[in-house]
């Protein structure tokens, strides 16, 4: 059995105990376009890099890096708040375009080619924290949406419409033009949609061809091909890529138990008590993977001690 997994930084979730009808698990899951079974799944995938595409408002999570990755024609762009705190669109010069078999994708919805899916930051600032607003607004999150702000790493200032100029800025305050809706929307060089204001369907966020930001009015969706976004989240914060660590974890931790029973049951044939001492070393000799050697010196030494 190898170490517990988890990823650099994560604190383990305290224990909470819910009470609900079983559910069949799932054990196979969807990486890098296949669905691979749990048990063949090599978890090195996930030290090869450190973003991947967001499978839906799940990976949205509160207090969390996400970037606003773009692509209009063929040109990739992160947006991103500047030392002087303008709000900008990074050309695919400052980032970085991870080679394809380096990275980790759990959507079967994106072209994993683009390089928009395997776009990552390099400098702090072309990154944004999720701030769930939802409940602070009084508004409850759609299926499929998530309502945000979007706070700038350096000045924790928030991102904001100015509704005069219908450009973006920053703001110390939160008010309805900090609060940013996510629809879910996947394609193949994008996953969401983003509209701004409480009464965020008709305010769209545009970028367009040549990389200009601007909050439109388009009820109709003229625009709506300027108004696609590829959000990524480090894989540490991945709903998909948490689920299969917990679940290897859950799986080694029984495949001990059963190690464990195994050995106990064939010292107890060999007329062997097992005190808790001994279970102790027992338990260790299997997540050293050394049992079979503890199990004969247990032996040897229950023969010479007549």
């Amino acid at each position: 059995m190898v170490s517990k997994l988890k990823f650099k930084g994560t604190k383990s979730p305290k224990r909470i105990h819910h009470h609900h009808s079983p559910r069949k698990e799932v054990n196979s899951f969807y990486i890098n376009n296949q669905v691979i079974p749990l048990t063949q799944i090599d978890t090195d995938i996930f030290t090869k890099s450190t973003w991947t595409t967001a499978v839906g408002p799940v990976d949205l999570k509160d207090s969390t890096p996400i970037i606003l990755a773009l692509q209009r024609d063929s040109k990739v762009g992160l947006l991103t708040v500047t030392n002087d705190e303008k709000v900008i669109v990074s050309t695919e010069s400052s980032l970085e375009i991870k080679p394809e078999a380096e990275t980790v994708s759990f959507s079967p919805a994106i072209d994993r080619s683009a390089k928009v899916q395997r776009v990552e930051p390099t400098l702090a600032n072309q990154a944004l924290i999720a701030m769930d607003i939802g409940h602070l607004m009084k508004m409850k999150d759609l299926q499929g949406s998530r309502y945000l702000a979007l706070k700038d790493y350096h000045s924790k200032k928030y991102l904001s419409h100015d509704p005069e100029t219908h450009e973006l800025g920053l703001s110390k305050v939160l008010t309805d033009n900090e609060m940013f809706k996510f629809t879910y929307d996947a394609k193949g060089t994008s996953n969401f949609r983003i509209s701004v204001g409480k009464k965020s369907d008709k305010m769209k966020l545009i970028v367009t061809d040549d990389f200009q930001i601007r909050v439109i009015e388009d009820v109709d969706e003229l625009l709506s091909d300027l108004n696609t976004f590829n959000i990524r989240v480090q894989i540490a914060n991945s709903a998909v890529a948490t689920d299969i660590i917990e679940k290897i974890n859950k799986k080694d931790v029984n495949d001990d138990d059963e190690e464990v029973s195994i050995a106990v049951k064939e010292l107890a044939k060999q007329g062997i008590k097992v005190n808790n001492k001994t279970l102790r070393t027992i338990r260790k000799a299997v997540r050293e993977k050394r049992v079979n050697e503890v199990i004969v010196k247990i032996k040897e030494r229950h023969r010479t001690s007549y």
